[in-house]
């Protein structure tokens, strides 16, 4: 809003000789801050010709030295002479009539009135620091210039509107979007809490199932000490994932179940091409490095991740475990990242939809009110315009009671109050007239 004003100052002897350091001075300056040539020569001339005015008779009887001071803004430049030397202020000096100069052949005695005609302004001032000439050059307007938005010549109720629809849209943007924050993080906690419900409900079963009569105590403790992948324990795996299949619960969110042991290796799995593999290879299943922690629980863990075809997944990480914390298996229970993206973006184009609906509403509820609220200040403005015009003040009747009613008086009575003026004063300049005939007549 405010920028300090850039200032530059040379100091020379009040001689001829050093005309030529001025000249240079406000070259430099006036290319530094980009003026035109134009706006440099004028000033040069200038202050040639006023510089040169000090040396010879302000510094007539005595010497002294000159300073220039410089003073660059955005719209103009201004170029002060400062000196010490006898007083002399040049806008005494009236404009010459050239055609006298012509008829007489004078030289000189033109340097104030090159001066008037180059620079946008002249004052002269005196202060502590002596005689100061102020001189002030505006910058040459652009050719082309850039449409703003402030160029648009618009009226009040349409700039009041802009203004407020502008805020309005901002903070409706910034309510869109934290809600969007807020319901993408509940669509994803949903599909976890259902998987972790599945994962829960898978524990008990297999829980249920291995410490059944049909796994045998040996083969129960060798599968809890070492993990090892006996026909009843896989059996009993397979059944847990099949249940959770068949869920019509799980059964839409569901990408794939794994189940491995304490030792990480694959003891079952609802893809078939892995069961097949389960007795002849050991398969280990890890965390991808590309991991990211969506939500962390006491017993369980979620990840986001890409499976071997780059597709985003959810992996629901949940130990099973013994009656005293033992870990017997571990469950991974992948979901396919794509129903979640669906119903998110489904909750964009419904957010969109909304947004646009009450954006629509608001803007128009907006245009409206400022309309209705300024509608009086139009009148007012029409009629202040026309208040010379002879019984426009008798056209509107003005209520003194509200605000608007409050102004229009005050201006139907200032405009009264002028109009007395000129009456009194056309009256006192008549009966002026009238004594000077009659002391005419009676001398």
């Amino acid at each position: 809003m405010f920028r300090t004003v850039v200032k530059e100052e040379l100091r020379v002897p009040g001689r001829v000789e050093h005309l030529g350091e001025l000249r240079d001075f406000v070259t430099q300056v006036g290319r530094k801050f980009g003026f035109s040539e134009r706006i440099i020569n004028a000033f040069k001339l200038s202050i040639d010709e006023a510089a040169t005015n000090i040396i010879k008779h302000a510094y007539r009887d005595w010497t002294g030295d000159i300073t220039l001071r410089a003073m660059a803004k955005r719209n103009s430049l201004t170029m002060v002479l400062i000196d010490q030397g006898k007083y002399f202020d040049p806008r005494q000096v009236n404009s010459p009539d050239l055609q006298r100069y012509v008829e007489i052949g004078k030289k000189g005695g033109l340097g104030i009135f090159i001066m008037r005609r180059l620079l946008d302004g002249i004052e002269y001032r005196k202060s502590e620091e002596g005689n100061e000439l102020w001189m002030v050059k505006n910058r040459d307007e652009e050719k082309k210039k850039k449409i703003s938005f402030s160029a648009i010549p618009l009226s009040l109720k349409m700039r009041y509107w802009l203004y407020s629809l502008v805020i309005f849209t901002a903070i409706l943007l910034l309510i869109s979007f934290y809600n969007f924050v807020n319901t993408k993080k509940d669509i994803i906690d949903g599909y976890i809490n259902a998987g972790r419900i599945a994962c829960e409900s898978l524990e008990d079963n297999l829980r249920q199932y291995w410490g059944s009569v049909a796994v045998t105590s040996d083969v129960y403790n060798a599968f809890k000490e070492f993990g090892s992948k006996e026909v009843p324990i896989v059996d009993g795996a397979l059944d847990g994932i099949k249940a959770i299949q068949e869920s019509q619960e799980h059964r839409g969110r569901l990408k794939e179940i794994v189940i491995t042991n304490n030792q990480d290796m694959l003891i079952a799995s609802s893809d078939s091409l892995k069961s097949e593999t389960i007795w002849l290879e050991n398969t280990r299943i890890t965390l991808a490095e590309d991991a990211k922690l969506l939500q962390e629980f006491d017993n369980s863990s979620a990840f986001l991740l890409h499976d071997a075809n780059d597709a985003k997944m959810i992996d629901i990480v949940w130990p099973i475990l013994e009656d005293d914390q033992t870990k017997l298996a571990t469950t991974h229970f992948y979901i396919d990242y794509a129903l979640v993206q669906k119903d998110i973006n489904r909750y964009v184009r419904s957010l969109i939809g909304e947004v646009l609906l009450i954006w629509g509403l608001v803007s128009a509820s907006l245009f409206l009110l400022i309309y209705v609220v300024m509608y009086p200040f139009q009148r007012l403005q029409v009629w202040v315009k026309n208040l010379n015009t002879p019984g426009a003040s008798e056209d509107m009747d003005i209520d003194a009671s509200t605000e608007i009613g409050a102004i229009a008086q005050a201006f139907s009575d200032v405009t009264n109050q002028l109009k007395r003026s000129q009456v009194d004063l056309a009256e006192q300049e008549r009966l002026q007239q009238e004594m000077h005939i009659a002391k005419q007549i009676q001398q």
